[in-house]
């Protein structure tokens, strides 16, 4: 079975300009490199833009092509780069965070945080962002609640090992006590209070009759141990710093502050939707062809009719935002700005009548038909006659 990797260009509004189809045994490096060669030849001999993508970018190799052939990039530094986490910590010292707001509109929409830096990499000079938001995803509160377990288990297991210690002096006592807390660093607060062991024994061996033994008291010094749970703050930063990542970009202040920068990054939701879209089990599945070049063939035919789909949902979205209406879609009501899927959905109900009039066949629409789905149709830029009239009777 021939797996396929799909590639879409598109523009600000998700409108796909340009596709690729590869092995989907292909590298997203080895994908990268191929596409800033065309991305060179069919973009920038014409129009001015940015190459957006993830952090498969963003490998040294990609970074020096992307230089030589003048290709403005903005991407995510990778975590294999013990410059992202150098830079994370460097913006929590400094706290010069600068206010992007939110990137959609939305009551439970994530606030932004930017600070930018210039720092040397792949030997030249590049702009990098470190970003931090408000919302912290379900994957990264489960981790944090595994952390709060796990520490709480390591610390018990450490007291339970240190309270056997003894110190024949205090201050031995206070320096243990000091350089544990020193090197303590957990979410969970450890606090120590030494104390004092008294202990009275006899002298060792059989006591002489009727001459009582002096009894030998021996003072020792212990730790005793308290575990705290972590503060509300400790737990804030701890989600704050979970929640940053780091952009880099060769696009100069001047043409994208650092609110484009992240806008432009966080755009790549529009192909994602796209691939959610073509990828959809219940339409993949059911293919089945003999050679790998008819497989590839299938995904460029897949690719076009993605990019179809996707200008009818600009258009209509256009259509409405220029009106300032909505539609209704079955339980869904007042829906401004419909998918792709939603409206092939909705245009999937038409239903046409064939009729035989002595030898002739005319198509009509039944009178129950939605009205939503017919003005879905206006939005779009076209009538019901697309649907009833013979596309050929002009031709013949």
């Amino acid at each position: 079975m021939k797996q396929l990797k799909f590639g879409l260009m598109v523009t600000n509004e998700g409108f796909p300009v340009s596709g690729d189809v590869t092995s989907g045994n292909q590298s997203d490096n080895v994908w990268n490199r191929k596409i800033i060669d065309e991305f060179h030849v069919s973009f920038l001999e014409t129009w001015d833009v940015s190459y957006v993508a993830d952090s498969a970018l963003i490998t040294e190799e990609n970074v020096r092509l992307m230089d030589a052939k003048k290709v403005r990039f903005i991407s995510h530094l990778p975590g294999r780069f013990n410059l992202e986490q150098e830079l994370i910590e460097r913006a929590w010292k400094e706290g010069k965070w600068r206010s992007c707001g939110p990137m959609v509109k939305g009551k439970k929409a994530a606030t932004y945080w930017t600070q930018p830096f210039q720092v040397e990499f792949v030997d030249k000079i590049y702009r990098f962002i470190v970003v931090r938001s408000s919302s912290l995803d379900k994957t990264k509160e489960r981790t944090l609640q595994r952390q709060l377990d796990r520490e709480k288990e390591t610390l018990e297991k450490l007291i339970k090992t240190l309270s056997k210690e003894e110190f024949q002096c205090k201050p031995d006592a206070e320096a243990r006590l000091k350089a544990i807390l020193k090197d303590h660093d957990m979410l969970h607060a450890l606090s120590g209070q030494v104390v004092e062991n008294v202990s009275v024994k006899r002298k060792p061996g059989r006591p002489r009759k009727n001459h009582p033994e002096p009894l030998l008291e021996t003072i020792t010094y212990g730790i005793e141990w308290t575990i705290h749970p972590p503060t509300e703050q400790k737990l804030e930063d701890w989600r704050q710093r979970k929640t940053a990542f780091v952009l880099i970009t060769s696009v100069s202040e001047a043409l994208y502050d650092d609110y484009d920068v992240l806008k432009e990054y966080k755009k790549q939701i529009n192909v994602e939707v796209r691939f959610r879209f073509l990828k959809d089990p219940m339409f993949v599945n059911a293919i089945y062809l003999k050679t790998p070049r008819r497989v590839e063939a299938l995904g460029y035919v897949i690719l076009l009719a993605v990019m179809i789909a996707s200008l009818l949902e600009l258009r209509i979205r256009n259509a409405l935002d220029r009106e300032k209406s909505t539609i209704s879609a079955g339980s869904r009501k007042n829906v401004q700005r419909p998918t792709a899927r939603l409206l092939l959905n909705m245009l999937n109900s038409i239903l046409v009548v064939y009729l035989d009039y002595n030898g002739h066949t005319e198509r009509h629409f039944p009178h129950d038909i939605n009205p939503e789905v017919l003005r879905v149709l206006e939005l779009a830029g076209y009538d019901r006659r697309i649907y009833t009239e013979n596309p050929y009777k002009k031709l013949l």
